[in-house]
């Protein structure tokens, strides 16, 4: 309670507007404040945990038997780990996503080792531009580890890239149809169409059961997540033509 009071104080003085608290209000009940224990502060500090919330709520939105997990990290045979962003466990399969909160231009294809995002800086200056790994590919990885902890190869799982509102999709060319590739706003009519195409095949006690299978790699410590940025970051060190690389959901 007085974590609480000290965090309405703190947002009356940054942003004394009605709107702002009741931000918070909402925040602090959804399930993704629940599951994550991150602060409204922290979660409005971090681009990424931003845009992972704003994914969750476009998803809270859809219908039928479904749990939410974020931030999962899943083992891999090197004895690495693995991190998934979002996961909707839906009454018609897995839902893996993706979370990319980047402005700017965003240029690449599904074959690409790397993608580019192009942020433009104005009349006369050149653009800056960073690489950053094929998060098609990237998104492939996690479900492959997905699939191999699960030890289930039958289960339908989607994968789903989510770009944030504030970019453009100037040059992405998709061929592989397990995958979709989009910004934040069309997410819930997106996903909502996938269902509406596809059978139930999971029962309510299924879906609980991945929930409860999964968890557990939601809680991992601090010491854990700085090993798993150590990991990638020794990995792509000698990818010298890389400018940016994001270490967030590898």
């Amino acid at each position: 309670m007085l974590l609480a009071v000290i965090l309405i104080i703190i947002l009356i003085i940054i942003n004394p507007s009605p709107y702002c608290i009741f931000a918070w209000l909402r925040y602090s009940k959804s399930e993704y404040c629940r599951l994550t224990g991150n602060s409204y502060l922290y979660v409005l500090s971090d681009k990424g945990r931003y845009g992972e919330f704003l994914t969750y709520r476009k998803l809270a939105k859809i219908d039928g038997s479904k749990r939410f997990l974020f931030n999962i990290y899943i083992p891999k045979e090197d004895e690495t780990t693995t991190e998934i962003d979002a996961l909707l466990i839906h009454e018609t399969g897995l839902y893996v996503l993706e979370s990319k909160n980047y402005s700017g231009w965003i240029f690449g294809t599904d074959t690409q080792k790397n993608w580019t995002q192009t942020l433009p800086q104005g009349k006369g200056r050149a653009p800056v531009k960073n690489k950053f790994f094929n998060p098609v590919m990237q998104n492939k990885g996690h479900i492959k580890a997905l699939r191999a902890y699960l030890e289930d190869d039958q289960l339908p799982i989607r994968s789903v890239i989510v770009f944030s509102e504030r970019c453009e999709l100037k040059k992405v060319e998709i061929t592989d149809n397990s995958c979709i590739v989009i910004k934040r706003d069309d997410l819930t009519w997106t996903v909502k169409n996938c269902i509406k195409q596809s059978e139930k095949f999971l029962t309510v006690e299924e879906i609980n059961e991945i929930f409860q299978i999964l968890y557990p790699l939601t809680q991992v410590s601090s010491e854990q997540r700085q090993t798993h940025v150590d990991n990638i970051n020794e990995k792509y060190k000698q990818n010298t033509n890389v400018e940016r690389m994001d270490t967030r959901g590898f």
